[in-house]
Parts: C-alpha cells; sequence; structure tokens
C-alpha cells in the first residue's frame, strides 16, 4: 500500500503545475484616445467578457461597436469567458475604441 502512494506521489510532481486563476479578478479598462480615463470591474471569470465588456464601454461613454485591446494586440472576445480571455491574453488590462472614434 505505501508503495503505491509513493508512485502515485511521483507521477503528480512530474506534471507540470498549471498555475489557476482566482474566481473573482479586477479588470482595468481604459479609453483608447484617452487613457488617463480608466476604470475597474470585478467579476466572475466565468462571466461572459461581452456583459463585462458593455458595462465597461458604458462607464467609459462609449457607444456602438467596440474595439478591445490588450498589451497592444486586439482581442477576440465573442463567445468566451473572463478566465479565457485572461488565460488566453495574459492580460487584465483593456484598451476599448468605438468604431466611430477609428473613423
Amino acid at each position: 500500500m505505501h508503495e503505491k502512494v509513493r508512485e502515485k506521489a511521483i507521477v503528480i510532481e512530474g506534471e507540470k503545475a498549471k498555475p489557476s486563476l482566482p474566481k473573482i479578478v479586477t479588470l482595468y479598462f481604459s479609453r483608447a484616445d484617452n487613457p488617463s480615463k480608466q476604470i475597474e470591474i470585478k467579476t466572475s471569470i466565468f462571466e461572459i467578457f461581452e456583459n463585462v465588456l458593455r458595462k465597461a464601454a458604458k462607464q467609459l461613454n462609449l457607444s456602438g461597436e467596440i474595439s478591445v485591446t490588450g498589451g497592444g494586440f486586439p482581442i477576440d472576445w465573442r463567445n468566451k469567458s473572463v478566465g479565457d480571455i485572461i488565460k488566453e491574453y495574459s492580460t487584465v488590462s483593456f484598451e476599448l475604441a468605438s468604431v466611430d472614434m477609428l473613423g
């Protein structure tokens, strides 16, 4: 019996550790045309990112279609949870722009 426990411990030690996210995270959003205008939103990692994005856009007085970047890269946020976005793009800070701003 003792040998089986030891064998299992060796297998677990050999696996790569995957970092886990807390269930509640704080996301930071700013306007692309005015980065000093920033808001924070606390949300669950299970929330649909689009819902959080709408709330952020409203608080930043942006309307219409919204473009999102994180770390200088465009974010493909459709049909993804907050946790999916954080894991995929390794960021909690996002810049928002309305299509009207972009011209």
